[in-house]
């Protein structure tokens, strides 16, 4: 009986292990990060935006974005990879869950994108990663991008894709999510 017992523990053990592994989710198809990321100006700085969605049924929380400046500099003979912070505005965290929102980034005297303003010409990248917990399994969940000069248009901003359906609620037209319009002076 005791052996019976155990083995059924055991099994069970194996299973809930081969079930965690094979039920993690596929991290580039949940979290949806625009193509390219805009370069515009928003009343008296330079803004850097981008859009990110949660495409999951469920939502998530805990979620903290980080966006980084990367480059390469020589430093003593030898070229050394830089990663300067770029601070982001985080009020369209909380409602990360339901709507997709911008990420934006001020670009003024503090920022490294104004203090090192030809890195991008240079093959420098904009890093951006994101971490949240899912609240369905508590597993962590973890996505990247990068923007490089060629995928960053300026004097453009992105389309609205919030629209009333006909109940009066709001839904995302997602076919327009990458779709920016040029900003006209």
């Amino acid at each position: 009986m005791m052996q019976c017992l155990v083995g059924l523990f055991i099994d069970a053990c194996l299973l809930g292990l081969i079930y965690a592994r094979f039920a993690r989710t596929k991290l580039n198809t949940s979290i949806l990060f625009s193509n390219q990321a805009v370069w515009r100006r928003d009343g008296q700085h330079p803004v850097l935006q981008f859009r990110v969605a949660n495409l999951r049924r469920h939502q998530i929380i805990d979620g903290r974005l980080r966006m980084y400046l990367a480059y390469l500099e020589e430093e003593y003979g030898e070229m050394t990879l830089r990663l300067d912070d770029l601070a982001v505005d985080r009020s369209g965290m909380a409602f990360f869950a339901s709507f997709p929102f911008l990420v934006s980034h001020i670009i003024d005297e503090k920022s490294p994108l104004h203090l090192k303003s030809d890195v991008l010409n240079r093959g420098g990248e904009i890093l951006v990663l994101f971490d949240a917990v899912d609240t369905a399994t508590s597993t962590d969940l973890q996505s990247r991008t990068s923007y490089i000069k060629e995928e960053i248009e300026y004097d453009s901003r992105f389309e609205n894709i919030l629209r009333e359906n006909i109940d009066g609620r709001l839904q995302v037209d997602f076919p327009r999510f990458h779709q920016t319009l040029p900003i006209r002076r």
